[in-house]
């Protein structure tokens, strides 16, 4: 029975402490810049390292993209922060597809109830779109391209920025930014985009500077804060934005952590 209940203490350690196994390679810096791309300097510290970060040198990026089930998944990113003037400071996740693209806001933003098609041929080169029927489409939003009625097309990359929004003839008409560089058949499928937050952010650090601060927060289906549709794998960014006469200033970060605390 003593056998039994010693297997099952080690597993249970074994799977608490799987649970807590940083995502993230290279979160302490003890290997300097590897898995990061920035400007800002790293110094050792001890076992581990300290990545410095400016106002000029003002973001750091993980090359690593670290797979994720959005249907499942919450991951919590903490640091250890500590600033010598009034900043802000960013942390959060890059979103990428199955394939490790890169994507945005304006990927995955869709504007209800402006699903719709072409009610003409689009011909390449030319700035004017003739969507079926009054839809609420925005002007400087996107017109996607391609798009499904489910949203399984997201993110969706057949994005073209819209210029004016008007009617005719009980038809929509979109002029947009720039000439399209190809053609479209009367009958695609189209909805409107809308940009937001370049990243999405897990937590900003307004509170606490001049000092330290321990950065934290969620992501996830656990969290008020989603993962974007169609994200299949993150990134980790780090930003900062100096306030106002803290031009000079000097930020420290250690210990990066992306963990699971799936539920």
């Amino acid at each position: 029975m003593k056998k039994v209940l010693s297997v099952f203490a080690f597993l249970l350690l074994f799977s608490v402490g799987a649970k807590e196994v940083n995502l993230l390679k290279n979160g302490d810096f003890s290997r300097y810049k590897v898995n990061w791309v920035t400007d800002g300097k790293v110094k050792e510290e001890g076992k581990s390292g300290v990545l410095i970060l400016s106002a000029k040198n003002n973001r750091a990026f993980s090359r690593q993209v670290m797979e994720i089930d959005r249907t499942k998944d919450t991951l919590q990113i903490t640091a250890d922060v500590s600033a010598d003037k009034p900043v802000q400071i960013y942390f959060g996740l890059i979103p990428a597809d199955k394939n490790w693209k890169e994507f945005y806001f304006r990927n995955t933003g869709i504007v209800a109830g402006t699903f719709t098609v072409l009610a003409e041929n689009l011909v390449k080169n030319s700035d004017k779109v003739v969507l079926k029927g009054i839809v609420p489409f925005k002007k400087s939003g996107y017109l996607a391209f391609n798009a499904k009625a489910d949203n399984s097309d997201l993110p969706n990359f057949q994005l073209e920025r819209i210029k004016s929004v008007s009617t005719e003839n009980g038809n929509t008409v979109i002029t947009l930014a720039k000439r399209i560089r190809r053609s479209y058949p009367a009958g695609t499928a189209v909805r409107c985009h809308v940009d937001g937050p370049t990243y999405i952010y897990s937590s900003v650090l307004r509170k606490g500077f001049p000092g330290k601060v321990k950065a934290s927060g969620t992501v996830g289906t656990a969290s008020k804060i989603k993962f974007r549709p169609g994200t299949a794998g993150v990134k980790v960014c780090i930003l900062l934005a100096p306030l106002k006469n803290a031009k000079d200033v000097k930020v420290e970060i250690r210990n990066v952590r992306v963990v699971k605390v799936n539920k």
